[in-house]
C-alpha cells in the first residue's frame, strides 16, 4: 500500500486483503501491526487514496484489540502523539482521528476523559469540514463520561461551529448514542426540524415531565 504508482483500485485491492488478513491476526500481535501501520501513515509523500487505503487497515487490524484491555490504551498513545504533530498535512490528520477512533471504540468513555481537551484543540483549528467531522466525532465518543448538561453543552458548541454545516447530517448521528446512552426514554435526535429545540428540552431539569419537542416524537425517531 505503501508503493507509489499504485491506481485507486489497486489500493482498494490491497486495503480488502490486508483488512482479510487482519481479520485472522492473533489479538496479542494486534499492537505490533498498529505501530507498522501508524508509521506509513505519518511519511510525507502519500496521497490521499492511500492514506485512506492506510486509514481502513488501521481499523481492520485495531478491531482486534481486546475490550477495555491496557493494549486499547497503549495503542491510543502513539496516535494522540501523532495528531499533535505540527507538520501533518489535512488528509494525513483525518485518517489520524478516524484511527483515534477505531482505538477508542475498545475503551470505556470514563479512560477518555484526559484527551478531551486535547481533542477539542484540535477541533478548534481544524482545516476543513471533513477533519473536524472525524475530530467532533472522537470527542463525542469520550464525552458519556461527563454530565448531561457537559454534555449538550459540548453537542451544541459542535453545532454552533460554521465548520459543521457542511457535514451536519453525519454528526447528528454520532451525537444520539451519546446523549441517550444512560436515559432510553430520549430518543435520538430529529432527523430534520428544530436540533436545538430538542437539545434545549434534554438540558432543562425535570425535562422527562414534559413531552419531547414534536420534531422528536416517537414516530419520527423510527423512520
Amino acid at each position: 500500500m505503501q508503493r507509489t504508482g499504485l491506481n485507486p483500485n489497486e489500493l482498494s485491492a490491497l486495503a480488502q486483503a490486508y483488512q482479510a488478513v487482519a481479520a485472522k491476526l492473533p489479538a496479542e500481535k494486534a499492537n505490533e501491526a498498529l505501530v507498522s501501520v501508524l508509521t506509513a501513515m505519518q511519511r510525507k509523500d502519500l496521497d490521499p487514496d492511500r492514506l485512506s487505503a492506510l486509514a481502513q487497515a488501521y481499523q481492520a487490524v485495531a478491531a482486534k484489540l481486546p475490550e477495555k484491555d491496557a493494549r486499547a490504551n497503549e495503542a491510543l498513545t502513539p496516535v494522540l502523539a501523532a495528531m499533535q504533530r505540527k507538520d501533518l498535512d489535512p488528509d494525513q490528520l483525518n485518517a489520524l482521528a478516524q484511527s483515534y477512533q477505531a482505538v477508542v471504540a475498545k475503551l470505556p468513555a470514563e479512560a477518555l476523559r484526559g484527551n478531551q481537551t486535547l481533542l477539542n484543540g484540535l477541533l478548534v483549528r481544524a482545516p476543513t469540514s471533513a477533519i473536524f467531522l472525524e475530530i467532533a466525532k472522537a470527542e463525542l465518543m469520550g464525552a458519556s463520561a461527563f454530565g448531561r448538561q457537559e454534555t449538550v453543552g459540548l453537542t451544541m458548541n459542535l453545532l454552533s461551529d460554521p465548520l459543521s454545516v457542511e457535514v451536519r447530517d453525519k454528526l447528528l448521528p454520532a451525537i444520539a448514542p451519546v446523549l441517550v446512552k444512560e436515559d432510553q426514554t430520549l430518543g435520538p435526535p430529529p432527523k430534520e426540524g428544530d436540533i436545538w429545540e430538542w437539545l434545549e428540552w434534554i438540558n432543562q431539569p425535570g425535562s422527562h415531565n414534559n413531552p419531547a419537542p414534536t420534531s422528536a416524537s416517537a414516530s419520527d425517531t423510527n423512520r
